[in-house]
């Protein structure tokens, strides 16, 4: 009964006590900080609109306390200060997407993380595909950097504009989830702390001819959304699925109905999974609005039957991505006016007491835009404060106390451990953390490392000491 009540007490907060989903960015120079008792505007972001252009799809992580670590529209990931980072720029996704990117830690780790991105329709009509980069956290003193040699890795082309990433049920891993352009496959990477190590696709539902439009998985993970449209041209394809967390599989498709000639954009869950969100724009019936749908029920007449309209604008029609917020309310860009923050205060509810403020939260004199940034479902987040002096790789040298050749090395090389210390294990990483080399210490003072079955590329050599303080190295491997 205990915690039944903590939990009754507790919500609707998602994922408690995990901040690292608290800072927003967006649109143009606009941000929200959800740190605060109530959610408040940030005016220093640096995501913009480009000259006689718009902004859709943005991303964002902090660390467990709510602090920025960086963001990122696709293109330029830019670290807490706002500042461009040194390899962050010329990303391959793009501010026209309407899911641009994600940010995903490597499971376990506070210092490395995977930023997924996704290339557009109209600005390169998806030419650069679904590609991933990797931030270390410890470089640029601490500011972070994308490693050289891990940017713009192609998983994919002719993707859709969508991902979303959600844990997987090990609760440690993560599953990042695209759709490829002009097909029914869903693709499934599954992210483990020694990088992606599977892909699963799915060919289910609707061949997908439109790449505009949100992917979201339910806070539960069980459930999946997709909308797929292009420009007001119909045919709008809108479907449900049910998510298998432990597999990858995408299951069970229900095609969901839209209003009349309507472009569904944005898609999101209710916090206990019951209902269903989509905003929509159309030209004829001239209009916008949000409808809602109870999915409890899994049937998909039931389902569609369900439908109701819940907020409604028809002075202007355009198109805005949906996003559920730290505190469980599901946010928009204001239809009325830019410069606010739509709100679903209650969306567990049916109809119209799931109460819609349509000038919720102000931004400061900064503008919203089509679309909400991408975080992982349910801000299941497995990051913690960044300590690089803890962080596995250590990059300060005590060059002193610990000796290596051949430096660079080829077949093999050795490491001269000083008498007079106290080691008790040697442990070799490659550039993304993986441990690819350990070894007892135990009167060996000259240990031969065999290098001839590495990749060419710069490696991290660390000596464990009994009283725990570590001796670190850099090691290069050529051929």
């Amino acid at each position: 009964m205990k915690k039944i009540l903590l939990i009754t007490l507790l919500f609707p907060m998602i994922c408690l006590g995990q901040k690292q989903g608290n800072i927003w960015y967006f649109g143009n120079h606009a941000g929200v900080d959800f740190n605060t008792p109530t959610p408040s505007a940030l005016t220093n972001g640096a995501t913009y609109f480009p000259t006689g252009s718009y902004n859709e799809g943005s991303s964002a992580i902090s660390d467990s306390s709510g602090n920025i670590l960086f963001y990122s529209n696709g293109q330029k990931l830019w670290n807490k200060n706002g500042n461009v980072m040194p390899n962050g720029d010329s990303l391959l996704g793009n501010f026209s997407s309407t899911q641009s990117s994600v940010i995903v830690p490597l499971p376990g780790s506070s210092r490395f993380f995977y930023i997924f991105t996704v290339d557009d329709f109209w600005e390169d009509n998806e030419k650069y595909g679904f590609r991933y980069s990797i931030v270390d956290m410890c470089l640029d003193s601490g500011l972070g950097d994308v490693i050289i040699g891990k940017k713009n890795i192609l998983l994919i082309d002719s993707t859709d504009e969508k991902v979303a990433a959600v844990r997987d049920s090990n609760g440690v891993d993560y599953w990042i989830i695209t759709h490829k352009l002009n097909t029914d496959a869903f693709y499934s990477y599954l992210l483990t702390p020694t990088g992606i190590s599977d892909t699963v696709i799915t060919h289910i539902g609707y061949i997908d001819t439109g790449a505009q439009g949100q992917l979201k998985v339910s806070p539960n993970g069980k459930k999946l959304a997709i909308a797929a449209s292009q420009a007001f041209v119909q045919p709008n394809q809108f479907g449900l699925y049910d998510f298998d967390k432990r597999t990858g599989v995408v299951s069970n498709f229900i095609s969901l109905v839209a209003p009349s000639d309507a472009d569904v954009y944005g898609v999101e869950f209710s916090p206990d999974n019951s209902k269903l969100y989509a905003s929509y724009g159309a030209i004829s019936p001239f209009g916008m609005g949000i409808v809602e749908y109870d999915i409890s029920s899994g049937n998909q007449t039931t389902i569609n039957t369900s439908m109701t309209t819940v907020y409604q604008e028809t002075t202007l029609s355009t198109l805005r991505g949906l996003q559920i917020g730290p505190n469980g309310k599901i946010y928009m860009v204001s239809l009325s006016n830019s410069g606010y923050l739509l709100a679903i205060d209650t969306p567990n509810n049916y109809g119209a007491t799931c109460r819609i403020h349509d000038t919720a939260v102000f931004l400061g004199g900064k503008a919203g835009d089509e679309g909400m940034p991408t975080f992982i479902t349910n801000y299941s987040y497995s990051n913690n404060l960044s300590n690089c002096a803890n962080e596995g790789i250590n990059y300060i040298s005590e060059t002193e106390k610990i000796l290596v050749y051949p430096n660079p090395a080829n077949n093999s090389f050795f490491v001269q451990i000083p008498t007079s210390s106290n080691a008790k294990k040697l442990i070799l990483y490659n550039v993304t953390g993986r441990l690819v080399f350990e070894q007892q210490i135990e009167e060996v003072q000259t240990i031969e490392v065999s290098s001839g079955e590495l990749p060419a590329g710069v490696y991290f050599l660390k000596i464990q000491m009994s009283d725990g303080s570590n001796l670190m190295k850099k090691v290069e491997v050529g051929r």
